[in-house]
């Protein structure tokens, strides 16, 4: 009997600019592309806009969290095609990250929204 590959679908945001929440929106997406679960995160990397994805994890298809380029190609080789990884952080709390390959994000993506949630509290010094 063959094992079901367990698919989870998920809601991720960026916080970004501008030019790249309409790469995302126009499915122009970067070699590498992150996301996390956590508004702290998301308020970090704010730059105007936050954008919202639902996207299908295929379990089976996970691999190690890479956060740059040189890790990508030190943990795999330069030519072996990346999926997606995700990272639970310390700090903060309950957070964790997710990076993806453009295209695997491509193959699938479900959805793409911007929202405005409330990042003051995340900046208050």
């Amino acid at each position: 009997m063959k094992r079901r590959e367990k698919v989870e679908l998920v809601k991720l945001m960026i916080g970004t600019n501008e030019k790249n929440r309409d790469d995302l929106f126009d499915r122009k997406f970067k070699n590498l592309q992150w996301f996390s679960n956590n508004l702290e995160t998301v308020a970090h990397y704010y730059e105007g806009s936050v954008v919202e994805i639902t996207v299908e994890l295929i379990s089976k298809q996970e691999m190690v969290y890479v956060s740059n380029q040189k890790e990508l190609e030190e943990e795999y080789g330069p030519d072996r095609d990346y999926t997606y990884g995700l990272y639970e952080t310390k700090i903060p709390v309950g957070a964790t990250w997710y990076a993806f390959s453009g295209k695997y994000l491509m193959d699938h993506l479900n959805s793409t929204k911007e929202i405005f949630p409330d990042l003051r509290k995340f900046n208050e010094e």
